[in-house]
């Protein structure tokens, strides 16, 4: 077998039994469990999701199991009607085969027998609470309490920010409100003498002719200042704006303040209201 076939053998074990199957005996010694099917000289292994092609030339031999339901029918036939051990032995084979629903069936069954069958209520996880047997409650999954609804989207929990100042703004000292400073570089010009021809506009030429205009400055004599924008610097403390926003202590000027859920006290869980807490609710129809 190729090293692509065997890592695709390893991979494929690794996939959950299926119901019904055969298994498929390699010659390296390997299984492969599935739902198998000839196709010419390949064989197709189906389980669940997962399909996988195994040469034949690969394999040994072929055998044949019944489908897992089908052994499960059979046992069940064979359990006596009133033999509660045995329907509860099924239930343990149902467990191991991942028959789940089939193996609560098989403890319930047991318990009709015999109600004290106390290996068959704690495979259902059954307690007994004064008296009474009670199991998981579905509504909370056991915990006792479910989610608050009154607190499950944050803005149920948000209000107005109550402080009056919260909001304001005021004129910022650093720029006087005015957002931005006098350029101190180029004294508000926005424009500074072209360092290339010293403001004349004019380079000599490097052929000993006439003056050429300077490249850099276009022939203008000056250039933009790299200091500021049109003779302005932007105010770093309030951003160009002018104002300044007032520091809520409250809301962190956010605008709204986070308040305690009344109904769960900010612990984001409620009792259960299916089972008052505990978890747990009467089995229908059983008491002790």
């Amino acid at each position: 077998m190729t090293r692509t076939a065997v890592i695709g053998v390893i991979v494929f074990l690794l996939i959950e039994l299926p119901s019904a199957a055969d298994v498929l005996h390699l010659k390296n010694g390997r299984t492969i469990e599935g739902e198998v099917t000839l196709e010419g000289d390949v064989y197709i292994v189906k389980r669940g999701a997962g399909v996988m092609r195994v040469p034949k030339i690969s394999v040994a031999r072929i055998e044949e199991k019944k489908p897992l339901h089908e052994i499960y029918r059979e046992k069940l036939a064979a359990v006596g009607e009133k033999d509660a051990e045995a329907h509860f032995q099924l239930g343990c084979w149902c467990l191991s085969n991942g028959l789940r629903v089939e193996a609560k069936k098989a403890f319930r069954d047991a318990i009709a027998i015999d109600p004290k069958h106390e290996a068959s209520r704690k495979q259902l996880g059954y307690r007994e609470i004064n008296g009474v047997w009670h199991e998981k409650c579905g509504t909370c999954d056991g915990e006792g309490k479910v989610q608050c609804l009154v607190c499950r989207y944050a803005k149920n929990l948000q209000r107005p920010c109550p402080n009056p100042d919260c909001g304001k703004t005021f004129p910022c000292a650093a720029c006087n409100g005015q957002g931005a400073f006098t350029c101190t570089t180029c004294n508000g010009v926005g424009k500074l003498k072209c360092h290339k021809c010293d403001g004349t506009g004019k380079i000599e030429s490097a052929t000993g002719g006439q003056p050429e205009r300077c490249a850099t400055c276009k022939g203008e004599g000056l250039i933009d200042c790299q200091a500021c924008t049109r003779g302005k610097v932007v105010c770093r403390v309030c951003q160009g704006k002018g104002v300044k926003q007032v520091d809520c202590p409250k809301c962190g000027n956010k605008g709204y303040i986070r308040i305690v859920c009344p109904e769960c006290g900010g612990g984001k869980k409620v009792v259960c209201e299916g089972c008052k807490g505990i978890g747990a609710v009467p089995v229908k129809g059983e008491a002790r």
